[in-house]
């Protein structure tokens, strides 16, 4: 077998593995709402959410830190 293919599947094991561990169902509760689902849904949900929240501050203070510098934007 090739190398490649050793890869692709160590990783659908693992990912197998991650799914198997991370059954449970956690609870949010925000403000007054509670959220309840899959911990593997969670955590892509959270870490897409992080993301969309820090490009977001980046774009937001990189430009203002552009324009009190008096630099050009490239964006």
């Amino acid at each position: 077998m090739k190398a490649k293919t050793w890869t692709i599947i160590v990783l659908l094991f693992l990912c197998a593995v991650l799914l198997v561990q991370n059954m449970e169902v956690v609870s949010f509760k925000i403000f007054f709402w509670q959220i309840s689902m899959s911990r593997i849904i969670a955590f892509p949900l959270l870490v897409l959410l992080g993301m969309v929240i820090g490009f977001s501050l980046g774009k937001l203070t990189g430009k203002a830190h552009r324009e009190k510098r008096g630099g050009k934007s490239f964006g």
